[in-house]
């Protein structure tokens, strides 16, 4: 009956126990392998949090410039107003001066 167990052992448990502990070598590497691409999952979200940062900084940025943009515009047409009356105000004194010379010169005959 020993015999017979010990048969049964080896040709039923022994490679049932060797098939376990290569499904068990087999898990191991694939776990390390999961951890391996856990590792890289991570590192590529930090990096698309980072990117997803620098967008809103980005995006910032353009909101900024637009409004420097606006105040541009409206400097240059506030400038073009001042330089058409400062026109019309050296007009009016150069008109007043011709005025006043003429008005000079009838008093003086």
């Amino acid at each position: 009956m020993r015999q017979a167990n010990e048969s049964i052992e080896k040709r039923i448990v022994e490679p049932m126990l060797q098939a376990l502990v290569s499904v068990e070598s087999k898990l191991e590497r694939s776990h390390i392998d999961l951890l391996g691409r856990s590792d890289q999952i991570e590192e590529r979200l930090t990096q698309l949090w980072d990117i997803e940062e620098q967008l809103g900084a980005l995006g910032e940025l353009q909101e900024s410039l637009l409004q420097v943009s606006e105040q541009q515009r409206r400097l240059e047409a506030s400038l073009v107003a001042q330089n058409r009356t400062l026109r019309w105000l050296i007009a009016t004194v150069l008109f007043a001066l011709a005025a006043a010379a003429f008005v000079v010169a009838a008093v003086a005959q």
